[in-house]
């Protein structure tokens, strides 16, 4: 990576790791909680349906909200939920079935029975693992196959957990809670990966075009690659980089901030 584009990408990122970036983006609904039972839930469940046109992003998660009441915590884990998201195969999102939902606030209320915080309850996991256990895995071992939501191919690169991941992890960021390290190492971040910003960092020649002219397949390959291009602008916190790609984005593609 050349000075150059070192320096673009971090001022990129300068500039979109604001207050303001959490006006439209999920993100923003973790700040809403000084509970951290509540934040960390909610986070969970906004980075898991964040695919697709983000003003219905927000608009499924305000639902679960206003049925949530004043404590997602205590909705979900006396099984409020279980009235929002019947046994049906219905669509709530997009894909994802009101008997996906139902499946996915299951596994979150087995945690809360067993650990005060989903933090807590993933530091024991990962700890009890040696550290061996990627953190992305030991997180989809809580829920079933038909839990289609979570992701559970160990080469996908599972954007929307490492999504969370990233906001649990970073701090000292005015998006990002960083409410999980103290535990885990941002260092160890992979970027989520979707096709913005493949293509993005297509443009970028941080990673490479198949023979023919593709992007990348989004696996977990490709975002151990572009995770390790962004470290060398970013040492230590690669997924920082992902503001870096979504400002490029948005400035235009070859734009210069």
């Amino acid at each position: 990576m050349t000075e150059e584009l070192k320096v673009r990408l971090v001022r990129l990122a300068d500039i979109y790791e604001s207050p303001s970036f959490l006006t439209d983006d999920p993100a923003q609904f973790m700040h809403r909680y000084g509970d951290i039972r509540d934040a960390e839930l909610v986070a969970f469940i906004a980075a898991n349906l964040a695919f697709g046109r983000r003003t219905l992003i927000l608009q499924h998660v305000e639902l679960i909200l206003a049925a949530a009441g004043d404590s997602l915590a205590e909705w979900i884990a006396g099984g409020g939920y279980e009235r929002l998201f019947p046994q049906s195969g219905d669509s709530f999102y997009r894909v994802f079935s009101f008997r996906s939902m139902r499946l996915l606030c299951d596994g979150l209320r087995h945690i809360l029975c067993e650990s005060p915080t989903l933090g807590d309850y993933f530091k024991k996991k990962y700890s009890d693992s040696g550290g061996r256990i990627p953190l992305v895995a030991l997180i989809g071992q809580e829920f079933p196959p038909a839990c289609t939501i979570i992701c559970h191919g160990a080469r996908s690169a599972a954007k929307r957990l490492h999504l969370f991941l990233r906001w649990m992890v970073r701090d000292n960021s005015p998006v990002d809670m960083g409410f999980w390290a103290g535990w885990y190492s941002k260092e160890q971040l992979l970027v989520p990966l979707d096709t913005h910003v493949l293509q993005q960092s297509a443009e970028l020649g941080l990673l490479r075009r198949t023979a023919s002219g593709r992007l990348p397949a989004p696996s977990l390959g490709t975002a151990v690659a572009l995770s390790a291009e962004l470290a060398e602008a970013f040492p230590g916190d690669p997924a920082r980089g992902d503001f870096a790609l979504f400002g490029l984005g948005v400035a235009g593609g070859g734009a210069n901030p």
